[in-house]
């Protein structure tokens, strides 16, 4: 299939973005399991899921609105190793978590990005550097105002790819826009940065056979084991290949297996949190007060 733009653009997506060699969709998943369960004397409205880099084992996750603006430290059973403050004033949406470079080292970032009405004029990202004990509160190292270039979108997934560059795709038509890493390369990066919109992913398209609730997109991360971003929704999860991030113009005519692929899960009660820990996908949900939520994943066995 023809891309309508130049093979040198293609050839740079490739470097920068993935290995086009290494993207792979995965032939056959094992089945889901159970790894562990989060407890909603804390998390009760797990919103937001990445994984360490730097320190392995460790999980971090944020809640929807109605918490304070805190970030929770887990294990990879969902056991609570600690939490801690990150702002003075709430928030008001806090939906998406991404984990990536930032100030030359590693960051959190967390996408203040909820608009269930699509009236916010701007969102709001804060970053705060990784560290092995953050104590009772981090100070960010920079707070972000961005908005998008044609009008307010509710949005809960962003992640980061390898080139720095920060990827969101919106909650229900699955619109997705840039924020290029130069926009946030320094700690006094000032003014309201604007996204830049790469195009769209017909979900509706691929995801026919699911009613509209299974079409909304709740979560989002980037496999680099197997150049993958997967997007997850309140009834399964669809994967792409990284590198066809520069054709979305022809996603439409993208080959099922080939260039994306849709992941049967086991649903639960309103699964808005994953990411992958060494190949897996890993996920979990919001659950009511007093109770307990599965953390659950599974694997790829093709994945090398």
């Amino acid at each position: 299939m023809k891309s309508k733009y130049p093979s040198a653009l293609a050839a740079f997506f490739c470097i920068t973005y993935v290995n086009c060699a290494a993207a792979q969709m995965c032939p056959q998943w094992t089945a889901p399991q159970k790894i562990g369960e989060i407890s909603a004397v804390d998390i009760h409205e797990a919103s937001g899921l990445v994984a360490s880099a730097k320190f392995p084992g460790r999980l971090y996750w944020i809640n929807d609105s109605g918490d304070k603006p805190r970030v929770y430290i887990t294990d990879l059973t969902g056991r609570l190793q600690g939490k801690f403050k990150f702002a003075d004033k709430k928030l008001k949406d806090t939906e998406s978590l991404a984990y990536g470079d930032c100030g030359g080292e590693k960051c959190l970032i967390v996408g203040d990005t909820g608009d269930n009405d699509a009236k916010r004029g701007n969102i709001n990202l804060v970053f705060i550097k990784e560290a092995e004990n953050f104590g009772k509160e981090a100070k960010p190292w920079l707070q972000l105002q961005v908005k998008f270039p044609d009008k307010p979108q509710d949005t809960e997934a962003i992640t980061m790819l390898p080139d720095g560059d920060l990827l969101f795709v919106t909650k229900k038509k699955a619109n997705v826009y840039v924020l290029p890493k130069s926009e946030f390369a320094a700690p006094d990066a000032a003014g309201v940065k604007v996204l830049v919109k790469r195009g769209e992913l017909p979900l509706k398209n691929w995801l026919k056979d699911s009613d509209p609730r299974g079409q909304i997109v709740t979560d989002m991360a980037y496999d680099a084991k197997r150049g993958v971003i997967g997007l997850l929704t309140y009834q399964n999860a669809v994967e792409f290949s990284a590198a066809k991030l520069n054709d979305l113009a022809n996603a439409g005519r993208w080959v099922a297996g080939v260039d994306y692929s849709i992941v049967a899960l086991q649903p639960l009660m309103q699964q808005e949190t994953m990411t992958y820990v060494d190949g897996r996908l890993v996920w979990s949900s919001e659950i009511p007060m007093g109770t307990a939520a599965p953390l659950n994943a599974l694997g790829c066995g093709s994945a090398q």
